[in-house]
């Protein structure tokens, strides 16, 4: 999740495919590794399937709904923006602009920017 963050999402691609095959009964945070680096690669359909996936296996992971939201908004799917950002609303109500500022450690403010920008469409105060 480090080489995500700080602006190396292929590589983190190429670590997590490589250690989902070494530990095929692998915890679900893997999933929210790939699907965030997917999601900053911009291999959306991928990221999105990776969230799906993620959300059915822990239907309280927060992060899940919010970038499923995210992604849904960026697509101009609306309703199902709206569906996934009720549920992490539902999860982590006290969730703000402000906050999620403070606690996202991108390196890289475009991709700060871009889900920023998202998550204010769906829905985030």
């Amino acid at each position: 999740e480090v080489l995500a963050w700080s602006g190396r999402a292929e590589e983190a691609i190429r670590h997590i495919k490589h250690a989902m095959r070494l530990n095929p009964q692998y915890p679900f945070y893997y999933l929210w590794t790939q699907g965030h680096a997917y999601y900053l690669t911009g291999r959306n359909g991928e990221a999105i399937t990776t969230f799906v996936k993620l959300s059915e296996q822990n239907p309280s992971f927060m992060p899940a709904h919010a970038f499923l939201a995210v992604l849904y908004t960026e697509q101009g799917r609306d309703q199902k923006a709206a569906a996934e950002w009720a549920v992490a609303e539902r999860l982590s109500p006290h969730q703000s602009q402000e906050t999620l500022r403070q606690n996202l450690p991108y390196r890289n403010e475009r991709a700060l920017e871009r889900l920023m920008t998202a998550m204010q469409k769906a829905g985030l105060k």
